[in-house]
């Protein structure tokens, strides 16, 4: 597809209305676990927009009060402002002007997204991988956040996997517990049906971890990966989950995790279950031993009140103890970053991540 640059200016006529303009242009990678209602980077616009070409840039208008009355004359333009209109009883005109990329051509058209692929092991165990089946041993890159098809099928989720699956690595995906086909009839959906669990005395990350080893197994026997270039990472929920995995399976080389849960106890959906033994061992804290000198990248926002980013950042100094107490090198790399929308992937999370974990497995 062919762009060209273009302006467009749209006047209003403003009766003492404060206003703000924000105009960006980046590869969406928000946590679209929890979306803010009414933020337009991360619900609709850009999946019309992806289906329309494969640039993705949102223009947001934000008005602090009701406009009164407005009168649009659209014009041509050159850059972006932002002000405030004149308080006052007469109506004051302001020109706002917005820099966007206009399609002028369709001569070349882009490579259609891989759709994802769903597999069983022979003992049963559903999975899915993207963007390909290898014909040989590949380096594995195992991605978490919800079901498969949305794991795999939806950029925001991929997260890494978007640039390791067309350098050549194998992405795979299983549904998480409460997620998809692991959703059963009689328990809520998502952390709901942790919760629901957890109070049952069963055991979520260990069914978990079960099936997602069982995979692995299934993929080195069929070689399709690669035992020696392995890694997990995960969005949220599914940070929290690529945690236990990587705890769980010394096969497993490192571990990357954007805005992950690491207390379950922060989240909503398990107040009041603070005394429950098994949502305490459950703690990513308790997995600090096991991570001790294995390879462990975290990315989260200064103020993610969701997952908590103090809880977060007491994980890392725990493992990074652990390590030294065991006298092995510290291996975390943890990534706090100024980020006002609270739950999401901050900007460049997953190029930083997709770059580390590359290092790692060569």
């Amino acid at each position: 597809m062919k762009l060209r640059s273009a302006s467009q200016s749209a006047t209003f006529s403003l009766q003492g209305i404060s206003f703000w303009t924000e105009c960006f242009s980046v590869p969406m990678n928000h946590d679209m676990q929890n979306p803010m209602p009414g933020d337009l980077s991360r619900t609709a616009l850009p999946s019309v927009m992806t289906a329309f070409c494969s640039w993705q840039f949102v223009l947001r208008l934000s008005f602090l009060l009701t406009i009164p009355a407005t009168a649009v004359h659209v014009m041509p333009g050159t850059k972006c402002i932002a002000g405030q209109a004149a308080t006052g009883n007469s109506a004051e005109q302001l020109s706002v002007s917005v820099s966007v990329l206009t399609p002028v051509s369709f001569t070349e058209k882009s490579e259609p997204t891989p759709p994802v692929i769903p597999l069983t092991t022979d003992s049963g165990v559903r999975f899915a991988v993207w963007p390909r089946v290898p014909d040989k041993p590949t380096p594995t890159l195992f991605v978490l956040a919800s079901t498969t098809e949305l794991t795999l099928g939806t950029p925001v989720y991929r997260q890494a996997a978007n640039t390791l699956g067309p350098e050549g690595f194998l992405c795979v995906a299983v549904d998480l517990p409460c997620h998809g086909t692991q959703h059963a009839a009689d328990e809520p959906e998502g952390l709901a049906g942790w919760r629901h669990r957890c109070d049952a005395g069963q055991d979520p990350m260990a069914e978990l971890c079960g099936r997602l080893s069982s995979v692995l197994d299934h993929l080195i026997r069929t070689g399709r990966t690669d035992p020696e270039k392995i890694a997990v990472c995960g969005t949220s929920r599914g940070g929290f989950s690529a945690l236990h995995f990587a705890a769980a399976d010394s096969r497993v080389r490192c571990v990357a995790a954007w805005a992950p849960v690491t207390e379950l106890t922060v989240l909503q959906e398990f107040h009041g279950a603070e005394n429950n033994t098994l949502v305490q061992q459950l703690s990513a804290k308790n997995l600090a031993d096991k991570l001790a000198g294995k390879a462990v990248w975290i990315i989260i926002g200064d103020r993610d009140l969701r997952v908590g980013t103090d809880d977060c950042i007491h994980f890392a100094r725990q493992v990074t103890q652990a390590a030294l107490l065991r006298k092995l090198s510290p291996q975390v790399h943890l990534h706090v970053i100024p980020e006002p929308k609270g739950h999401t992937t901050p900007q460049g999370g997953p190029e930083l991540a997709a770059a580390w974990i590359r290092e790692q497995l060569n």
